[in-house]
């Protein structure tokens, strides 16, 4: 039997990737074709993929030509960027995309662009009286600033790179070390992700807020859902103003009971994502509803205090497997 429709993913080498397929092979079994790409022939992904191909990176001037080749003859009907570097060109391209008859759920370019780049992120929470920590570029660092301080890649998602910096004469070193930095008051304070699904009108379909309990690499690997209602309306005021489309997920520390945002993130969560499906909000296939038109019910209640612990798993292949 034929798949009732086929779906594009990029970014096969992301923990994301595992994230999101896992639950679209258990939903749909073989009414759906899962094709992926990446352009690392040794990412785990391809190999648990219906069909796999190799892309250029993102920054390459034929990676969308690329994508649209294998669209065409995939006869791909969603594409599904999981890496953040894939969203910018494939969001710039929604329409033509659109054109061919393939749906690209996710933020628009404008939006995509706010989320990508810290500072706009910044100025944009400032701009909407939403709280966040203090952020500066290196020439724009006040006379006095108060120590621990973040330093961290302006455009780059993930932890690499990220330094904290206990004195002003640090400071100078560690800037440069870090590509375009930016620098950060220091949040001592719990960490929460939220992961949030939104529909193609910017309407939150779930909310699922999750406590980062412990850490690796940038990845919740033990983590937490909670039921906060403050944050909740935070975060749909976030969604709205931005506005989101699809995935995303929220960053955000608890200081003196009080919420302040750090990063907004349009895409799936790398680490914790399995808990929120767990707790009721099974965004990879809710997207795929919204993509084909179907209707998604709002969840108003997830399961709490669900706790996720993390580990690795393998994919095993012969040699001539290997993706050329």
């Amino acid at each position: 039997m034929s798949p009732d429709i086929n779906i594009l993913l990029t970014g096969a080498g992301t923990q994301t990737f595992a994230n999101v397929i896992n639950p679209l092979k258990d939903y749909y079994r073989n009414r759906v074709k899962l094709v992926a790409c990446d352009m690392d022939p040794m990412a785990y992904g391809l190999y648990l993929a219906d069909k796999s191909y190799i892309i250029p990176p993102a920054v390459n001037s034929n990676f969308i030509k690329r994508i649209v080749e294998i669209c065409r003859l995939e006869s791909v009907k969603i594409i599904l960027p999981l890496l953040s570097l894939d969203m910018l060109p494939i969001s710039k391209h929604k329409k033509e995309f659109a054109d061919m008859g393939v749906s690209a759920p996710i933020s628009d370019y404008k939006s995509i662009k706010i989320c990508s780049d810290k500072k706009l992120t910044y100025d944009f929470f400032r701009h909407h009286n939403i709280p966040t920590p203090a952020t500066y570029l290196p020439d724009e660092l006040p006379g006095k600033l108060d120590f621990p301080v973040i330093v961290k890649p302006r455009h780059l998602s993930g932890s690499k790179f990220f330094q904290k910096v206990n004195s002003r004469d640090e400071l100078p070193k560690i800037t440069g070390c870090v590509p375009d930095p930016i620098i950060q008051s220091f949040l001592n304070g719990q960490e929460y992700t939220v992961d949030i699904l939104a529909d193609l009108e910017s309407r939150p379909v779930g909310i699922v807020p999750r406590s980062r309990l412990k850490i690796s690499a940038g990845k919740s690997v033990v983590g937490k859902t909670e039921d906060l209602p403050v944050l909740r309306k935070l975060i749909e005021y976030v969604i709205k103003k931005i506005p989101l489309i699809g995935p995303a997920n929220i960053q955000c520390f608890k200081i003196n009971g009080n919420f302040l945002f750090t990063e907004v993130n349009p895409r799936f969560s790398a680490g914790g994502l399995p808990l929120s499906v767990s707790a009721g909000m099974n965004s990879p296939v809710q997207l795929v509803k919204i993509a084909l038109g179907q209707t998604v019910p709002k969840l108003t209640k997830n399961y709490n205090n669900l706790y996720l612990f993390r580990y690795y798993t393998e994919v095993i292949v012969t040699e001539k497997k290997i993706i050329k």
